[in-house]
């Protein structure tokens, strides 16, 4: 989780980050916004992206018009604590 940031709504940022999905059972990869009222998705992948493990993607969100503080929260989940799958 992050720290908590102070935004102007009249001003539009991005949240950007690389990731690798790889293996059979590697489940889902989310971004969350959370302030005082809220807890939403704001993006999500699912499953394998890959099939190697030196390929790295770029996920861009936008955020816009947010008035209050917020933290940003991303969560790896895997589908099965078996195999040899990985989200990084």
């Amino acid at each position: 989780m992050s720290e908590f940031f102070d935004t102007n709504p009249n001003k539009a940022i991005c949240f950007s980050f690389w990731f690798q999905m790889y293996g059979a059972s590697v489940g889902s990869l989310r971004v969350y916004f959370i302030d005082d009222a809220t807890r939403k998705v704001l993006w999500e992948m699912k499953g394998k992206q890959n099939d190697d493990q030196v390929t790295w993607f770029e996920a861009m969100i936008p955020i816009t018009k947010i008035e209050d503080s917020y933290t940003m929260l991303v969560e790896g989940v895997a589908d099965s604590p078996l195999g040899a799958s990985y989200i990084a």
